[in-house]
C-alpha cells in the first residue's frame, strides 16, 4: 500500500482528520484538534470539498475514490449502508436481516468501525425504536446529518 497521508479540514461539524494514499481515501475521523503532519494530498482535499458541499446540503454524490479495510462482515455492513438512499434511514435490524445475520449488535459494531463515516453513511442507521442510536462523531453531529438530508425520525 502506498504511504498514507492525512489533513485535518473544520467543516460544519467540527474537525475531520481525512487520510489517503496517492490512490484512494481509506479513513475519516472525527478529532478535537488539527492533526496536520503530512498536509494531505489532492484526495483529501477532494473529500474534504465534497463533504463540506453535502454540509451545505447540496445532494452531491461523492466520487472521491476510496478504499474500505476490514472483514468480510464489516465490508458487507458497509455495502448494505451504502445502499441507503439519501434522505432515508433503516434500522440496524434492517441491515442485519440484508446481510443475513440476526445480530443487531453485530451491525452496530460495523457501524462504529467504519473507517469513512459520511461517505458510508451509517448515520442514516437507526435504532428500531425510531430514535438515532450512537454515532462516531457524537449523537449531535448524526442527527445534523440527517436534518440535512431531510430523513425523517
Amino acid at each position: 500500500m502506498d504511504k498514507i497521508v492525512s489533513e485535518t479540514y473544520l467543516t460544519a461539524i467540527g474537525k475531520l482528520k481525512i487520510s489517503a494514499t496517492s490512490t484512494a481515501v481509506v479513513k475519516i475521523e472525527f478529532v478535537d484538534e488539527f492533526v496536520n503532519a503530512d498536509n494531505g494530498n489532492h484526495l483529501t482535499n477532494l473529500a474534504a470539498f465534497q463533504i463540506n458541499d453535502y454540509l451545505l446540503g447540496k445532494k452531491v454524490p461523492f466520487t472521491v475514490p476510496y478504499e474500505i479495510i476490514g472483514t468480510e462482515f464489516q465490508k458487507q455492513v458497509w455495502k448494505a449502508i451504502s445502499e441507503i438512499p439519501y434522505g432515508e434511514t433503516r434500522t440496524y435490524m434492517d441491515i442485519a436481516e440484508k446481510v443475513g445475520k440476526k445480530c443487531t449488535r453485530a451491525v452496530g459494531s460495523a457501524c462504529k468501525a467504519n473507517p469513512l463515516p459520511i461517505i458510508i453513511p451509517c448515520h442514516r442507521v437507526i435504532k428500531s425504536d425510531g430514535t438515532v442510536g450512537a454515532y462516531n462523531g457524537g449523537e449531535v453531529n448524526k442527527k445534523k446529518l440527517l436534518m440535512i438530508e431531510k430523513a425523517k425520525i
